[in-house]
């Protein structure tokens, strides 16, 4: 509303943001997954986590649901980007033209970007 943005000049819609953000990370994922984004001295390391689907309940075990399991193209957001996977349970799928990755319920991955 009017009155927020004249007291807070300084916000951005989540348009704005996406936009902003496509701007600044070397890629883009599936809105389901989590990311942390790590400047590296040659590209960036990327942790991507898909938290959904853990059932946890202090007593037993945890529990991961296979209906959870997520597959995301990786966004890039120059071409001709290197990427590598070097930890984690999740999966990437390279052809040399695309990148996905697939990661079930509780499921993680270590990328490299270059």
């Amino acid at each position: 509303d009017a009155a927020f943005a004249k007291k807070h000049p300084n916000t951005v819609t989540v348009e704005e943001a996406d936009r902003l953000l496509d701007g600044m990370l070397p890629c883009r994922f599936d809105e389901r997954l989590f990311a942390a984004y790590n400047r590296s001295g040659d590209g960036w390391l990327v942790l991507v986590m898909n938290n959904d689907g853990v059932e946890h309940d202090g007593f037993s075990p945890d529990r991961f649901r296979p209906d959870a399991a997520v597959r995301s193209e990786i966004r890039f957001s120059s071409p001709g980007t290197a990427v590598k996977k070097l930890a984690g349970n999740g999966t990437l799928h390279t052809d040399g033209t695309a990148a996905n990755i697939t990661l079930n319920g509780g499921d993680w991955l270590l990328l490299t970007i270059n």
